[in-house]
């Protein structure tokens, strides 16, 4: 009995680390090995959302990610405009995901496979080696889904709904995902508790964000306007 628990732990210590040994030498290849051209819209996150706490919250373009970039202004604050210390933004949120799935109770193996089809597509090491925001959305899909799996008497309900405003704040297709996922939350819930839980954890945010957003934006293009009429 002891040399099997022995052996479990040599095995999940071994597997743990290899887990850590190849993100690390993803983070290597995809960032230092075959350097990753600068897309048009990674420029764009950055110069433009992560750089001024001002255009954090503006939605003049749909690829505005504004928790994702607000934490990219934090990052430029601390340490500038460095290109592969945003990119590491977008590679943590990578690695987070391998957490979810251990606190799903997913074996190494398992994890160890997922991480090869990561390596194997030919897609995902371009999305994980830039700063956009498609990763930090995918990582609050699995920690929804992860919710929604220990979601007994509903004790993480307000939780989903606030993840939830932040996935159709961030990006407005999300609907086709968010709505069936709230649907879904309102047939298995109780409903009066559901409904209270909605307006104030998801509604109501959306509402007040979406307003402040609203505001700055125009007066963006008011400002351009008058600036182009005085030129």
């Amino acid at each position: 009995m002891n040399n099997l628990f022995i052996k479990k732990n040599l095995y999940n210590l071994i597997t743990n680390l290899s887990i850590i040994f190849l993100l690390l030498l993803f983070f290597y290849k995809i960032n230092f090995e075959t350097f990753i051209p600068v897309s048009g819209d990674e420029l764009n996150s950055i110069l433009v959302y992560s750089s001024n706490v001002k255009t954090v919250f503006l939605k003049n373009f749909p690829g505005n990610v504004t928790f994702f970039h607000l934490l990219g202004y934090f990052k430029t604050l601390l340490f500038g405009y460095d290109l592969i210390s945003y990119r590491a933004i977008t590679f943590i949120f990578l690695i987070f995901h391998f957490w979810i799935l251990k606190k799903m109770k997913y074996g190494n193996n398992i994890i160890i496979f997922f991480f090869t089809l990561i390596l194997l597509s030919s897609s995902f090491p371009y999305y994980a080696g830039i700063y956009v925001g498609y990763i930090f959305s995918s990582l609050i899909y699995f920690f929804i889904f992860y919710l929604i799996k220990i979601n007994l008497n509903e004790r993480h309900t307000k939780l989903i709904l606030f993840l939830l405003f932040i996935q159709i704040y961030n990006h407005l297709v999300n609907l086709y995902l968010v709505v069936p996922i709230i649907f879904a939350l309102f047939i298995f819930s109780d409903k009066k508790k559901f409904i209270k839980s909605f307006l104030f954890y998801y509604l109501l945010p959306v509402i007040i964000f979406y307003t402040v957003s609203i505001i700055l934006t125009c007066l963006l293009y008011t400002s351009d306007a008058a600036d182009e009429e005085d030129s």
